[in-house]
């Protein structure tokens, strides 16, 4: 790997054991479980932590996290990373006499440098698969501040020998091609049940953090520069989604990226927030962003730019070049059909709106149920909003719109 990147991998095995309060462990309830499950992510970590990690999640009716919190960590390193990832995992929710309920769960973390245990074909490992060999990807310096990660699942045989990869998540398709083609050289020894080889499946993540020193060098680039001919234009970013204790919280984040002359956030400060939390989700989503980079005499250069984010319905939205937010002046509210009737759920439809206020795009950011996705959508379309400003002049831009079908 050229010096101009810093990759940290973080590699653990996850064991998913769900282990349910004594009120829900009777022979009427069925305990929630996983269905969507997030890796730990060790950006600031060297990789290859070790140690245990406890924590008690609560879930909703609807399968979410509504909040964690740490019971017990051998390792202060691994605590956040779980409870940053627990908080976007999705559950079918414990039901008790067929009804879905509210529960509480202890979700275990096992670390081990190699991988993060997935599945098998039997419940309960001796020795979990390790990888004894690992190959870091080999990246050009454009990639020198990129921060991010992805994530492949792996199917090993009985040898621990590597039968599949396929992808399962990544921040940067950039970043795709050439770590599988460094993971295909990866060495594992196999999963060991009573002595027994077993085939596995595991999930091997890499997190990627910029070089410290090409951050300072991009820093005091864009700090010399004090105008640039075209300003950096955003090509992809990803919202934060916020905790669902949150999601009523009303606040902003002010953030000052710098830029580099390939596009990508070298580093986020936070000039002013109502909330620590909001201004750590607000610099942690936007530090995966990747624009077009600003020009000066026609050539890339690293710049600054200030970005406001602002909550709204559970989300903390970046308004990119908003002075004034769009408002609704015609409404439109979903119809479900008879069968959907009594449901209690909600969707949050992402609208992107042109400088006229009319809707452009609308689509399912998160919801409850798969089947609410159709007549919110077809709802959100109808609307329609005076548009956003900037400089006095409507401009287009994007939001969150919240529907709540039944009881809150």
């Amino acid at each position: 790997m050229k010096q101009g990147l810093s990759l940290s991998i973080a590699l653990g095995i996850v064991q998913i054991l769900l282990l349910c309060t004594p009120s829900l462990c009777s022979a009427n309830t069925i305990p929630a479980r996983p269905k969507y499950t997030v890796s730990p992510k060790l950006y600031q970590s060297k990789g290859n932590e070790t140690g245990s990690v406890k924590i008690e999640a609560k879930i909703n009716r609807f399968g979410q996290v509504t909040s964690a919190r740490l019971v017990d960590a051998t390792n202060e390193v691994l605590a956040q990373a779980c409870l940053d990832a627990i908080v976007h995992w999705k559950f079918e929710p414990a039901k008790r006499k067929g009804e879905s309920i509210s529960s509480t769960i202890i979700q275990p973390f096992e670390f081990n440098p190699g991988t993060v245990s997935l599945s098998s074909k039997r419940d309960d490992f001796t020795q979990t698969p390790r990888a004894y060999k690992r190959v870091s990807p080999k990246m050009d310096d454009r990639y020198a501040n990129i921060n991010g990660s992805l994530s492949f699942r792996v199917n090993l045989d009985s040898e621990g020998h590597i039968k599949n990869i396929a992808l399962k998540e990544t921040t940067h398709k950039e970043l795709v091609g050439p770590t599988r083609l460094a993971l295909e050289k990866w060495k594992f020894s196999p999963a060991m049940e009573q002595g027994e080889a077993v085939p596995s499946k595991v999930l091997v993540p890499f997190n990627f953090v910029p070089n410290p020193g090409t951050r300072q060098k991009t820093v005091k680039k864009a700090l010399a520069l004090n105008k640039v001919d075209t300003e950096p234009k955003l090509v992809a970013k990803h919202e934060p989604v916020l905790p669902v204790a949150l999601e009523r919280a009303q606040g902003e984040a002010w953030l000052l990226l710098y830029i580099d002359e390939y596009g990508y956030v070298a580093q986020a400060d936070t000039l002013k927030s109502s909330s620590k939390e909001m201004s750590r989700l607000a610099s942690k989503a936007v530090s995966q962003w990747k624009y077009k980079p600003a020009t000066k005499n026609g050539r890339p250069v690293a710049s600054k730019l200030a970005v406001p984010f602002r909550s709204r319905g559970g989300l903390l939205v970046a308004q990119q070049q908003a002075d004034k937010n769009p408002k609704p002046i015609q409404k439109k509210s979903p119809k479900l059909p008879t069968n959907l009737s009594h449901i209690n759920g909600y969707v949050r439809v992402l609208l992107e709106l042109d400088e006229k206020g009319n809707v452009v795009t609308a689509s399912a950011k998160e919801s409850s149920h798969a089947e609410l996705d159709g007549p919110a959508i077809e709802a959100a379309e109808k609307w329609k909003f005076r548009p956003a400003q900037k400089d006095g002049k409507p401009v287009a831009s994007t939001l969150i719109l919240p529907f709540v079908f039944g009881k809150s």
